[in-house]
């Protein structure tokens, strides 16, 4: 038998909820409370969207979200699936024939699928309709306010079955309700971010910093682990700026922090404080401290090259150790700037350490 697509306008939807019962639409009205309480609150987004997917009974809920880069959906909530089953759908790239929710998102339209079995649309899934036993899928697509497509929701069965009225509706609320949380997070993330980072470099910026260093030192009390800060200045880089215009000295700033970045370890972080200043905070690292040192004099002894220019990226180091430096952020960098004037005067040496 073949399934036909079934697709809902909101205008259709407006006619949907005059067709429930009213203890289906206080059900789905206690639903929407619920869930715009705990956005409006702050609680948590990843638990907010867990708290949605387990409020209906007799179906199992999931929401999949696309990946900006990739375009492929990915589950970002389904709290009643197991492992295996969301390893599965991982990665799932929309199509007409993606399942429900990878059509959903392929057509911009919802799709209730009521023998997936025999349904074109699931035609690739049969290992995974069997091994699972989803019998039904309704699945109905996420929008953001340009109304691009950002993922999908769904409810899926273990029998083959028609989604019902409440059922719909559901999936009509819920699809609204995510929009605005994946909105809301969003918009969170991308404040945090202006916060926190660097707008050119997209380095930890001071604040960032200050909170890596306060949680850094607490292990290394914790640990009897040793710390240490390196100051980082450009050599000559206002006089680029005065001669050749921010905007070149804007890409050497990028190029630099770049250079950096492939000179650290994982569990070291670097920020820019702002001009030509750099700032890494090293942990459990004491024996290593100078090949670091080294690594990075040698990669920013490479002259950058922009717009057929060559520049030069040298820089000065000064470096101090926690706790015999200081005890706080602002004693630590203090004393590791001293030591990187100490370096831009010595013609032997490009980094030093600081010394009473």
């Amino acid at each position: 038998m073949e399934n036909q697509i079934k697709s809902l306008s909101d205008n259709e939807f407006n006619q949907l909820n005059t067709s429930l019962s009213i203890e289906d639409s206080n059900k789905l009205l206690i639903i929407q409370q619920q869930i715009l309480e705990l956005t409006i609150t702050g609680s948590d987004y990843q638990s907010t969207l867990d708290k949605l997917c387990t409020l209906v009974d007799g179906a199992l809920a999931s929401l999949l979200v696309k990946d900006t880069n990739s375009e492929c959906l990915y589950i970002r909530s389904a709290p009643n699936m197991c492992d295996e089953a969301i390893s599965q759908l991982n990665g799932l790239e929309p199509s007409e024939k993606a399942g429900s929710c990878g059509t959903a998102v392929f057509k911009k339209e919802p799709q209730f699928v009521f023998d997936t079995l025999n349904d074109e649309r699931w035609s690739g899934f049969h290992s995974y309709i069997k091994e699972f036993s989803v019998f039904a899928c309704w699945s109905v697509p996420i929008f953001d306010r340009q109304k691009r497509v950002v993922g999908s929701v769904a409810l899926s069965s273990y029998e083959t079955r028609e989604p019902n009225e409440f059922q719909k509706g559901v999936l009509f609320t819920a699809s609204k309700l995510i929009s605005l949380i994946l909105i809301r997070e969003k918009e969170d993330q991308t404040l945090y971010h202006s916060a926190h980072y660097d707008a050119l470099t997209n380095l930890a910026n001071r604040t960032l910093f200050k909170i890596r260093f306060e949680h850094a030192v607490a292990r290394a009390n914790r640990n009897q682990t040793p710390l240490a800060i390196f100051f980082m200045d450009l050599d000559g880089f206002k006089a680029i700026n005065d001669q050749h215009g921010h905007d070149v000295g804007d890409k050497i700033l990028v190029k630099v922090s770049n250079r950096l970045s492939n000179c650290i370890r994982r569990e070291d972080s670097l920020a820019r404080f702002g001009g030509d200043e750099f700032v890494l905070l090293v942990e459990d690292s004491e024996d290593e401290l100078e090949t670091i040192a080294n690594k990075i004099v040698k990669s920013c002894r490479e002259p950058i090259i922009i717009d057929e220019g060559v520049f030069s990226a040298e820089l000065s180091i000064g470096i101090s150790r926690y706790p015999e430096h200081g005890l706080i952020a602002k004693d630590l960098i203090r004393n590791a700037d001293i030591a990187m004037y100490q370096s831009k005067q010595a013609e032997d040496k490009k980094y030093h350490f600081f010394s009473e």
